[in-house]
């Protein structure tokens, strides 16, 4: 008896390996992706500005190439003694506007850097709609009230901006090949029909965005929850979010895609490792023999596969 349809997305015409660079951008989702991945031994860098939803907000933050003015205050909020801004999410903030600027500014600068080293650009999409403050697109409100912000849904017709940022970026770095994904999990809070019309949004703006460049490609994440899976026993508590079960069916999946038989072999000798790093040990005196073992095996491992970072 089958209880999903075991959905196999096709092979990628390209692999991606231990020595490949990859950058995660966007929403939750991205993070569970790419924190998989760092557990597998890959080099990962992952939203530098906090998650992001939105594609507006997202494409803004890689057109970071193109800018060069520093942030400024007019997009900051203070709230109880700290400093936040509307380009970047909660997660950063600073006891004052100056230390923001700073943070911001380095972040900016790292994120170039990596953005001109990287071979595999992953871009979550998780909402069209997004938010406006005295007419600039907002990348998380800060919990202020809605009253504060206009709401609109992307349109497939203001896309011109984005096709002009992977342009910048296919110009700075030839090399770079970009992996779009729509998030599955559901945004509630807009509405069930509205979730709907907003994913269906997303998913005609990324083919939209792959039939014109030839480095953009497409990973059926949202697919494959919404389709294969297709079941509440594979979501959260709040059934909004895909829980980890999920989460793993898809690394799966993704796997298949991308990964030759050698990756896959090195994948699951880090993974074992990983997890070793990560055991917890309850009896003291274990503790010794057990951390000599991790020191053994990271000292094999790094011999074994000298291009990773352990």
């Amino acid at each position: 008896m089958k209880f999903h349809l075991n959905y196999q997305p096709n092979k990628a015409k390209f692999d991606i390996s231990h020595k490949s660079n990859l950058t995660f951008i966007g929403s939750c989702f991205s993070e569970n992706i790419s924190n998989l991945l760092k557990n597998d031994g890959f080099n990962i860098y992952s939203n530098p500005f906090g998650i992001t939803y939105n594609p507006i907000s997202i494409f803004e933050q890689l057109n970071l190439l193109n800018e060069t003015q520093l942030f400024t205050r007019d997009f900051f909020i203070e709230n109880n003694g700290m400093f936040y801004s509307y380009f970047s999410h909660s997660c950063i903030y600073e006891k004052s506007e100056e230390k923001l600027i700073e943070t911001l500014n380095n972040l900016k600068s790292t994120f170039i850097e990596k953005l001109h080293q990287t071979d595999y650009l992953f871009i979550t999409l998780g909402s069209a709609y997004y938010y406006t403050l005295n007419n600039k697109v907002v990348a998380n409100c800060h919990k202020q009230p809605n009253t504060n912000f206009e709401k609109y849904i992307f349109k497939l017709s203001d896309s011109e901006f984005i096709n002009n940022v992977i342009q910048a970026l296919v110009k700075v770095n030839p090399k770079i090949k970009l992996i779009f994904t729509v998030s599955p999990v559901i945004h509630i809070k807009d509405g069930i029909e509205e979730n709907y019309l907003s994913k269906s949004t997303l998913r005609l703006l990324i083919e939209q965005i792959c039939s014109e460049f030839n480095q953009c490609f497409y990973f059926p994440a949202y697919e494959l929850v919404n389709a294969d899976l297709r079941d509440y026993r594979f979501y959260k508590e709040d059934l909004a979010h895909p829980n980890q079960m999920a989460i793993e069916y898809i690394y799966s999946k993704f796997k298949y895609c991308y990964f030759n038989e050698e990756t896959i072999k090195i994948s699951n000798e880090i993974n074992n490792f990983s997890k070793l790093c990560s055991h917890k040990i309850l009896n003291k005196k274990l503790e010794k023999q057990h951390d000599e073992k991790i020191i053994e095996t990271k000292r094999m491992l790094q011999s074994k596969y000298p291009f990773i970072t352990l």
